[in-house]
């Protein structure tokens, strides 16, 4: 068995492997990290962030590896600068600290809670080795997409192996099963990898499915939005990433 980070395991698997099972989701959202202490009070809870002068300033610089983010970034603050960021999650909150051009970077509340840091009401950020002077927020995931798959596990084993499957259906989470289903087959269809400028997150609601996609492999960004029931997973992923191509052609 290997366990991943779901939002990293290909859509495609290698002949022989399959994905076993899916741990529950934890906090599916982006965080905004940011390297000085704003002025004012936290935003209020589900209000758009990236608008707030407070936490990025005009022409803001802002540090991220990721296609998926950086699109959404702009496509909400055309003024903010981006550039790469590499390194585990310690390294770009020290780099965030040390550049003193930077004002923030993004990364994911799933990983931040699994590695024990939290985010506290005021926007304090506490945890291991935390550079001074780092403030964080929750982004509504209406205004910042994630990643598919974000904040679940996924575990890959070897088709045929009756021993694993058998542990398999003791670890999974049948609801984010589903969800991340949705998502997966989305990011197939659109020929995308985890890399993609193209997000999707589904989520179970009055016992049935929704999927929210959105693409920016034109430039633009193409959304899309599907319900259904909770066994066509596959199929709603597909219907959406057509709705999309469609409108991209």
């Amino acid at each position: 068995m290997a366990v991943h980070s779901l939002k990293d395991l290909p859509t495609t698997l290698p002949e022989g492997l399959l994905l076993g099972a899916v741990s529950a989701r934890v906090d599916v959202r982006d965080v905004l990290i940011v390297r000085a202490n704003r002025d004012g009070d936290p935003p209020t809870p589900g209000k758009e962030v990236l608008c707030q002068r407070e936490w990025l300033h005009e022409q803001a610089v802002v540090a991220t590896n990721s296609t998926r983010r950086a699109a959404q970034l702009r496509f909400a603050r055309p003024d903010l600068k981006v550039v790469p960021i590499r390194g585990n999650v310690g390294t770009r909150l020290r780099k965030l600290s040390e550049q003193s051009d930077w004002r923030g970077t993004l990364l994911a509340a799933a990983g931040l809670h699994r590695l024990q840091y939290r985010i506290l009401a005021d926007g304090t950020l506490q945890g291991p080795d935390i550079p001074e002077g780092l403030s964080a927020v929750h982004l509504p995931i209406n205004e910042m997409i994630p990643c598919v798959g974000q904040a679940a596990l996924g575990f890959e084993v070897r088709k045929g192996d009756s021993r694993m499957e058998e542990v398999c259906r003791s670890l999974n989470h049948v609801e984010t099963e589903q969800c991340v289903t949705a998502e997966r087959s989305f990011l197939a269809a659109m020929g995308g990898g985890c890399q993609s400028a193209v997000a999707g997150y589904a989520r179970v609601e009055d016992n049935a499915l929704i999927l929210q996609v959105v693409s920016f492999l034109t430039g633009k960004p193409l959304r899309a939005t599907g319900r259904a029931e909770l066994s066509d997973a596959i199929s709603l992923g597909r219907d959406l990433a057509a709705r999309v191509s469609q409108t991209q052609a």
